[in-house]
C-alpha cells in the first residue's frame, strides 16, 4: 500500500511542478493598441438590381406570401 502512496505523491508533485512552470510564463494575449482609429465608416457602393433580378425577387416574395396565407 505504501508504494502506491509514494507513486501518487510523486505524480501529484510532478503535475504541480509542471503546472507551475508552464503557467508562469508571461504571455500577452492582447494585441497592441494602435492610434489609427477611424471615426467614419465607408460603406460599399450599392449595386442596382437588374430587371430580371427584381422580377425574380418579386416572384419569390409572392410565392412566400401565398404560402404563409
Amino acid at each position: 500500500m505504501k508504494p502506491i502512496k509514494y507513486i501518487l505523491w510523486i505524480v501529484a508533485a510532478t503535475l504541480l511542478l509542471l503546472g507551475s512552470v508552464t503557467c508562469s510564463s508571461d504571455i500577452d494575449e492582447v494585441p497592441p493598441r494602435t492610434n489609427n482609429e477611424f471615426k467614419q465608416y465607408v460603406l460599399p457602393k450599392e449595386s442596382r438590381l437588374t430587371a430580371e433580378e427584381r422580377d425574380y425577387i418579386e416572384q419569390r416574395m409572392n410565392e412566400y406570401e401565398d404560402a404563409t396565407k
